[in-house]
């Protein structure tokens, strides 16, 4: 009984092996295997069922995964690794196995029983080359598949160049253009899903295109949503934090864990006191106190605080912690500063103002305050448990005495080796 699959790279056929007009000695094993498989992907299908037929007769590893997602009805986890797209080769475009995952969700819309991927649960999309994306639309089939509570996809992107690419790339001359994208991409007027869990790691999602806000407004009740976003890359962008914040807020009602990992909002050095202003963090304003039912919070450190938009008279920004932007149901907080840990030992960042507005924090974890449920709170990412820091002996004893679990980077111990 197969349950876990694991699809590697699965090769593709190159457009000279693919042309059925080619001299081929097929092996009667794969002949006879694609012949039984037939009746049982004989759908009124957006994809060119005599080619996937022909792959397998020739041995295609890629059309093989077909069968295999065909027959093994019981598949409750799927792991797959997308090739890459080569613009110069319409043939790499032609993925048989996520052709067929989009056909399986619009049977399954169309309420036709007994279909493959009735189980799956938990699905993993990889890209191959570690410098490529995945185009986000390949993912929504996944979504909308009856069972699939969980999606963790890496280097997603609904970048236009990317798009573009997508729609008018055609894998063979007959192919209508029009309707490409239907071989690929989930279309409906149903655009609910089941999905609970949704993992997004070094992905990059722009305010025109709007992936991130199609990916969120399908799930009926998503309770955790992963964001790592990158922005390096023509593919890889950050949305507008006011656009995040909405895209959050649609969630508000059943979300309980929550990741942000990305940078703070430019404009702002923690080196001293006096620095420009710190400019809000619109998903940090507006969004976590609006998600009434978040139990875990991994987040930019920064969006916590606030230096009262006004410096002194001394042209000094008093920096303090704003704990009305936090849910009452918080139980796990994790503030991310990741500069702190890594400058630690060499150029000692400045974080009293920072350790002072977390002691105040600490001081509300307790039934009647502010946060009454904390029970962890997590600075591997931020501070270091160095002794000899201003505040961090205070801020262990304090948690200690309110029942918090403490959790801090590691010190570096150097050691010298005299000859």
């Amino acid at each position: 009984m197969v349950r876990i699959v694991d699809f590697g790279l699965l090769q593709a056929l190159t457009q000279s092996e693919s042309d059925p007009s080619t001299n081929s000695n097929y092996d009667p094993k794969l002949i006879s295997l694609a012949e039984e498989l037939r009746p049982d992907i004989d759908y009124e299908a957006l994809y060119d069922k005599p080619a996937l037929l022909e792959g397998i007769k020739r041995g295609c590893e890629d059309a093989l995964a077909v069968v295999i997602l065909a027959w093994c009805k019981r598949i409750t986890h799927l792991n797959m690794t997308i090739p890459r797209f080569i613009l110069n080769n319409p043939q790499s475009f032609n993925v048989w196995g996520l052709r067929f995952v989009n056909e399986i969700a619009l049977q399954n819309e169309l309420r036709n029983s007994d279909l493959p991927l009735a189980q799956l649960q938990y699905v993993e999309m990889i890209p191959r080359d570690p410098g490529s994306a995945i185009y986000w639309e390949l993912a929504t089939p996944f979504v909308h598949l009856p069972s699939v509570k969980s999606l963790a996809a890496w280097r997603l992107s609904d970048a236009a160049p990317l798009s573009n690419v997508w729609l008018s790339t055609k894998t063979s001359p007959d192919e209508d253009e029009d309707d490409y994208s239907l071989r690929y991409f989930f279309h409906s007027e149903d655009r609910s899903s089941n999905i609970e869990e949704l993992i997004l790691k070094d992905s990059g999602l722009f305010d025109a295109s709007r992936g991130l806000d199609d990916l969120l407004s399908c799930p009926r009740s998503l309770k955790k949503l992963t964001l790592w976003p990158r922005d390096s890359h023509e593919y890889f962008g950050f949305p507008n934090r006011d656009e995040l914040a909405e895209d959050i807020i649609s969630c508000h009602e059943s979300l309980e864990e929550l990741d942000l990992n990305f940078d703070g909002m430019s404009g702002f050095s923690c080196q001293d006191a006096i620095t420009p202003p710190l400019r809000p963090d619109p998903v940090a304003v507006k969004a976590y106190r609006r998600c009434t039912r978040l139990r875990r919070l991994a987040c930019p450190m920064m969006g916590l605080f606030s230096d009262g938009e006004n410096g002194s008279e001394s042209g000094h920004y008093e920096m303090s912690i704003v704990l009305d932007r936090l849910p009452k149901s918080i139980e796990y907080l994790k503030p991310r500063k990741r500069h702190f840990v890594d400058k630690w030992y060499n150029g000692r960042p400045y974080v009293k103002p920072f350790i002072d507005g977390f002691v105040g924090l600490l001081k509300q974890a307790v039934p009647g305050g502010r946060l009454p449920n904390l029970t962890v709170l997590d600075f591997t990412d931020t501070f270091v448990d160095d002794p000899e820091t201003h505040g961090i002996e205070k801020m262990k004893k304090l948690a200690e005495k309110q029942g918090v679990g403490l959790l801090m980077a590691q010190r570096q111990i150097c050691v010298t080796i005299s000859y």
